[in-house]
Parts: structure tokens; C-alpha cells; sequence
């Protein structure tokens, strides 16, 4: 990952608090929605407040993906915009260079 570990440490620290007021101001806002309401303290709304604390592992986990796969030895990392890797690209390459 880095050569140091205690940028490591840093950034583990920095994106848990980053991932903790996220997912913080979510409960916060669907308690309020809940009392402003007077929603009734049923199944589905501690289902919701609960959920608030998972979804924002949905949106990295594809990003986390993405970088792992980025930073493999021996390899250039890769942007957004070389996803539409596969054989076709090489083939497509290939022919734009001899045409």
C-alpha cells in the first residue's frame, strides 16, 4: 500500500471518522424525520436507523475495488476511464495503429 506505516495508521483513522460522520448524520437525520412525523418505534424504523450505518460500506466497497486493483506490483494504476479493459480493447488498439 505505502511505504510507511504510519500513513497508513493516518489514513485508517482519517476514513473511519470520515465514515463515521457520514453514517452519523444519516441516523441523525432519520430520527428527526421520525419525530417530526411521530413515527411509531416499529421494526422497520430501527431496520432504517441500522441501515444507516451499512449503506455507506456499498458505496466503498466498489471504490476500495477499484483502487486495490489499480495498485497491483508491476502494473500502471488505472483512472476511471480504462475500465473498458478485455480483449477487444487490444484488438481495437491494434487496428487504429496500423490503419
Amino acid at each position: 500500500m505505502f511505504d510507511s506505516e504510519p500513513t497508513n495508521t493516518i489514513l485508517l483513522i482519517f476514513a473511519a471518522l470520515l465514515y463515521g460522520a457520514v453514517a452519523s448524520g444519516c441516523v441523525l437525520r432519520t430520527l428527526f424525520e421520525g419525530y417530526a412525523v411521530r413515527a411509531p418505534w416499529d421494526a422497520w424504523r430501527v431496520l432504517g436507523l441500522i441501515l444507516c450505518f451499512i449503506w455507506p460500506i456499498l458505496l466503498l466497497a466498489p471504490l476500495a475495488q477499484l483502487w486495490r486493483g489499480s495498485r497491483k506490483p508491476g502494473t500502471e494504476p488505472r483512472g476511471l476511464g480504462s475500465l473498458r479493459g478485455g480483449p477487444d480493447r487490444a484488438e481495437d488498439d491494434r487496428v487504429r495503429s496500423k490503419g
